[in-house]
């Protein structure tokens, strides 16, 4: 494991071990022995801990389990897994605990190991990317920036979700029409849209991961934005903190590590089954 796993590690919090000791035998009968996580004394072998979760590692190699409140994060896994995007860390199993922390339910998601989390400049500048990475973290700052602003138009007005996912559509498939030649033009234009435009908003959003697909440093994470935006899965919520490296054979590619806060943005997309552990 590289030391820059993640650069802002902090320690396992008690609320998860507890959480994953209490029912063990019940998990490790539904996942596998090999899939559980690695004891440390009294505690759980970590990697790092976030704001909704805890990253563990397991008695497989390149394997990670995830432990995290986030519901969002968990339902984007369970809908990408069966095919997820190049530029999105693989899932294998999801399952939902019968227990909360402050409030929110537990999940644990199993997926790749990924090196480098919250650290991709580090790998880049290894490379040689250091100023490509410069350009490509700024617009993808941008490109996040404005999807936010959209999340917490929806999350206000949660009355208007057909009306979201309508204009939706129709800014997805402006941008998908937009020239390569017009897109950072456009890109630019559409930071000047009236507040509450929800058209300009997907559309800025929607090119600005198209051009990082452009990009040297982080293409697959654009094309992972497009690409889960087609399926019907808004991922708002893609910053520096949250991308890796993860190796697959002998290439390493800088993948999304975290989907979290992600939205759905297509009215008939059918909500995955998650296993609930008693």
């Amino acid at each position: 494991m590289h030391a820059f796993w993640d650069v802002c590690v902090r320690p396992n919090p008690p609320w998860s071990t507890a959480a994953v000791k209490k029912r063990w035998k019940a998990i490790e009968r539904l996942v596998g022995a090999a899939r559980m996580p690695v004891p440390s004394g009294e505690k759980l072998r970590e990697f790092g801990s976030g704001r909704y979760g805890v990253a563990l590692p397991t008695r497989t190699k390149g394997l990670v389990l995830k432990i995290t409140t986030d519901a969002s994060e968990a339902y984007a896994a369970a809908w990408l897994a069966p095919k997820p995007p190049t530029g999105i860390v693989r899932y294998s199993k999801v399952i939902e605990l019968r227990q909360t922390h402050r409030g929110r339910t537990i999940y644990l998601l199993w997926r790749e190991e990924a090196t480098y989390v919250g650290g991709v400049g580090y790998w880049a500048a290894s490379r040689g990317l250091r100023k490509a990475w410069k350009l490509e973290k700024k617009l993808l700052e941008q490109t996040t920036s404005t999807a936010q602003t959209l999340v917490h138009r929806i999350l206000t007005h949660p009355g208007q979700a057909k009306a979201f996912r309508r204009a939706a559509k129709v800014g997805y498939d402006r941008a998908v029409a937009v020239t390569k030649t017009s897109s950072t033009r456009r890109f630019s234009a559409l930071q000047r849209a009236p507040t509450g435009n929800t058209e300009a908003t997907v559309e800025r959003v929607v090119l600005g991961a198209r051009m990082l697909s452009r990009g040297s440093v982080i293409p697959e994470v654009g094309r992972a934005m497009v690409e889960s935006f087609a399926r019907g899965v808004f991922l708002s919520d893609v910053h520096a903190g949250n991308i890796g490296v993860a190796t697959r054979g002998r290439k390493e590619t800088v993948v999304i590590t975290d989907p979290g806060n992600a939205i759905l943005v297509r009215a008939r997309r059918a909500v995955p089954k998650i296993p609930r552990v008693s």
